[in-house]
């Protein structure tokens, strides 16, 4: 369902005006070995969705099953879609400091040594765990179609229509399908195979009370 997972209130009874699980505008990144299960997870929360100035609360009041929201600094223009005189939207110390917190704070998270490592030691297969992809005018109208390049899976030898084969990616032919024909690779199920992203979902899977899933 929809329910508002709720996070224990501390023992004083105080209450958490902010919904951040009383952190107190600490980067809750800097302290989550030293926080119980549940405040861990409503930290990790308050952390995915801190660049875009929405509370846990707020998120919970008003995008919690009800609309998606997009985890960024707004772009300094109004509803109207007026910008700065100048056409170039200046930030402020904060948003700059917040602009530099939110480039960083998750370094490390499947970088290219983690996602090469992850192919070569678990086989990755194109269609069912990434895919390479690029967009192309090929028409040369402006219109961008996406074409992909993994190999069509292959049916088994004997088998029925859904059995099929899928290959497995070779991480040199990917690498350079990424950096010489300018592709993107796609992840489709990091967790599976990657420790910390399945650590980061497992927590998420706390706050939310359901199963929680991801792409890259």
């Amino acid at each position: 369902g929809n329910a508002r997972p709720s996070l224990p209130r501390e023992e004083d009874g105080g209450d958490d005006e902010d919904g951040d699980g009383g952190l107190g505008g600490v980067d809750p990144l800097s302290i989550v070995g030293d926080l119980t299960a549940p405040h861990r997870a409503r930290a990790l929360l308050s952390s995915i969705i801190a660049p875009s100035r929405v509370s846990a609360a707020e998120f919970y009041d008003k995008h919690w099953g009800k609309r998606p929201l997009l985890a960024c600094l707004e772009d300094g223009s109004d509803e109207g879609g007026g910008g700065s005189a100048g056409g170039e939207d200046e930030l402020d110390e904060e948003d700059a400091i917040l602009v530099g917190n939110h480039a960083t704070r998750l370094d490390g998270l499947l970088s290219r040594a983690s996602i090469d490592d992850m192919m070569r030691r678990n086989k990755l297969r194109y269609g069912l765990d990434l895919n390479v992809t690029r967009y192309t005018d090929s028409m040369g109208n402006g219109v961008r179609s996406r074409i992909t390049l993994d190999p069509a899976p292959t049916r088994r030898r004997g088998g029925g229509d859904d059995d099929l084969e899928y290959a497995v990616a070779n991480p040199s032919d990917v690498w350079s399908n990424v950096d010489g024909s300018s592709c993107t690779l796609r992840l489709l199920r990091p967790h599976e195979h990657d420790d910390s992203v399945h650590s980061l979902l497992s927590l998420l899977e706390s706050e939310f009370g359901c199963m929680v899933g991801s792409n890259a």
